[in-house]
């Protein structure tokens, strides 16, 4: 019984910490309400590059449910804990990657 549980535990894998990132979801969803033209595109693809950072992290998670019951958690509200900071931090840095990809782009252009 004992080989068991150690081999329970050798093989459980840890769940994935994706608050942070649901948080940014949370955030820059909030943050396109009323937004149009390129600032409404450039934050649907925050969006999506936070939507792709839970899915990889945690295969088959429902990101909507995820979302909404975080929201509802009053200490880890959208804007509760300077997140929002560190969101839109890391979407800043995403023009620099899709450059290093597509040379002929410029920061803050979609790709040719």
């Amino acid at each position: 019984m004992w080989i068991a549980l150690a081999l329970m535990q050798v093989t459980a894998q840890p769940v994935p910490d994706v608050e942070g990132d649901l948080r940014c979801i949370a955030f820059v969803r909030s943050a396109m309400d009323g937004v149009k033209g390129e600032r409404r595109a450039a934050l649907l693809a925050g969006l999506t590059y936070f939507i792709g950072r839970v899915e990889g992290a945690a295969p088959g998670i429902d990101v909507r449910a995820a979302v909404d019951e975080l929201k509802k958690k009053p200490e880890t509200g959208v804007k509760a804990d300077g997140r929002m900071v560190d969101c839109s931090a890391m979407m800043l840095q995403q023009p620099d990657i899709v450059v290093a990809f597509d040379p002929t782009a410029q920061p803050g252009e979609p790709p040719q």
